[in-house]
Formats: structure tokens, sequence, C-alpha cells
């Protein structure tokens, strides 16, 4: 896989299943990875196994709710000047 040190990637429904495997490979890739789930309690737990492993936030998010969707691409944004890769 190749490196992606400097990229942000947002990868929704990471905290369990086949997001929260995509989010570990992009982790391990180098990528600044931010995590969504639906309850703080799973962002948590998911951001807290993966901080050993590389960049790591969280944020809670249901994606059936667009103004969630937009404040959390704002926030990215807002802390990191973008986001390369929107999963």
């Amino acid at each position: 896989m190749m490196k992606l040190k400097n990229r942000v990637v947002v990868i929704t429904g990471s905290t369990r299943g086949f997001g929260l495997a995509i989010a570990r490979a992009f982790v391990e890739a180098g990528a600044t990875v931010v995590v969504t789930g639906r309850t703080q309690e799973a962002v948590d737990r998911t951001v807290n196994g993966m901080l050993d492993k590389g960049r790591v936030i969280g944020f809670t998010l249901d994606v059936r709710d667009e103004a969630q969707v937009h404040a959390v691409a704002q926030s990215v944004i807002q802390k990191f000047g973008c986001f390369d890769v929107w999963i």
C-alpha cells in the first residue's frame, strides 16, 4: 500500500466491521484517520484502540443527518485544512 503520510482520511461507520478494517489499514499506512460512529462510546473505544498506531481523531456522526455530515466536514477542514479522502 502506498504511504499516506500527510493525508487526512475520513471514514464513516468506522467503529466496527468493514469501516474499522479500512480505518486500521489507512492509519497503518500513515494517514491521519478521522473515525466516525453513531455513539461517543464507540468512537472513543475505536480511537483509543488505534492511537498507538498513528494519528487518529473521532467524531460522532449519523450520516443520515446532512447537518451532522457538514459539521464534521467543517471541523476536519478547520483542524487539518482539508481532507483527502472521504469514505
